[in-house]
């Protein structure tokens, strides 16, 4: 409905019982959608396979890698809940176009508390498992574990992922290629990780996996002249070096803040309204502040 010059009329602001209703509704479209479920158990079938791998390390950066699938399936799930908006139905709501994108991304935390729950049952059961292995010898250890910053990361990769889900349906206003965009997004920066972490690009990219690989020597240096707690990797054909592996926890902590600041960046897109204008000042700022932090704190 349109007034006698053609501007949209004004929709009374909707109680907060009827978005509380409608956040709800769309939480349990996430959470039924078979995307999330089919990805979760893609991610383990992957994550089993790192652990055979025979390379040293593979398992440690494997398993984080391995979560592409189920945030792929997260991000179909956010996208599908925003494209309900592209319905004649949506359109005629007596609800602001601001308040129905406020409650989807509300409803988006259910996918967040699910990836946080396959996060932490992963972790457990890497506790009871004694770790995995990490380096070469004599630089090695069978024991190797996340630090909370890492573990962190694909729940605040989970909440970019429904809001980047949200942002493509509301740009390219058609959810199956929205769903092309989003598989051609995620395949690279998870499965393909190692293309982005250069110096810069990990700063930069959206899955960053550590450990860091830091040049210590030349491929003829006797490992037992390094210092006893260092992790090693060897020379090899990928490598003329000896190198330590560094695990930066600062580092993994501002890069989930900037994916934050990605998150917030991705919601300006997604869903209009008079905060949109702040908040993506505010987005900006973070993630332009996390990439400088990042740069101070990198081995």
């Amino acid at each position: 409905m349109t007034t006698k010059f053609g501007a949209q009329p004004r929709v009374p602001a909707a109680p907060l019982a009827a978005v509380g209703a409608l956040s709800l509704l769309e939480a349990r479209r996430m959470i039924q959608h078979p995307a999330p479920w089919v990805g979760i158990g893609l991610s383990i079938w992957f994550a089993v396979q790192s652990l055979g791998a025979p390379w040293s390390g593979a398992a440690y950066v494997g398993l984080v890698s391995s979560t592409t699938p189920m945030l792929l399936g997260v991000s179909i799930a956010g996208m599908s809940s925003f494209g309900h908006e592209l319905t004649p139905l949506s359109l005629d709501a007596p609800m602001s176009a601001s308040r129905q994108g406020y409650a989807r991304l509300l409803a988006g935390l259910s996918m967040v508390g699910l990836v946080a729950t396959v996060v932490g049952a992963a972790t457990l059961a890497l506790w009871l498992s004694g770790g995995i292995g990490l380096g070469d010898e004599p630089g090695r250890t069978l024991h190797a574990h996340y630090t909370t910053p890492e573990l962190l990361q694909p729940v605040t990769l989970t909440a970019l992922g429904v809001a980047l889900g949200a942002a493509l349906v509301h740009v390219i206003r058609h959810r199956l290629a929205a769903g092309i965009v989003l598989f051609m997004i995620w395949l690279p920066a998870g499965e393909a990780f190692w293309l982005f972490q250069g110096n810069t690009l990990r700063m930069l990219t959206l899955m960053q996996v550590q450990p860091l690989f830091v040049n210590i020597g030349p491929p003829d240096a006797d490992p037992a002249g390094f210092p006893a707690i260092w992790l090693l990797n060897a020379p090899g054909d990928f490598q003329g070096h000896w190198a330590r592996l560094a695990i930066s926890p600062a580092l993994a902590a501002w890069h989930n803040i900037y994916l934050i600041g990605l998150t917030m960046l991705a919601i300006c897109v997604a869903v209009p309204g008079r905060w949109r204008p702040r908040l993506l000042a505010a987005g900006a700022a973070v993630s332009g502040m996390a990439v400088a932090m990042q740069w101070s704190v990198s081995p």
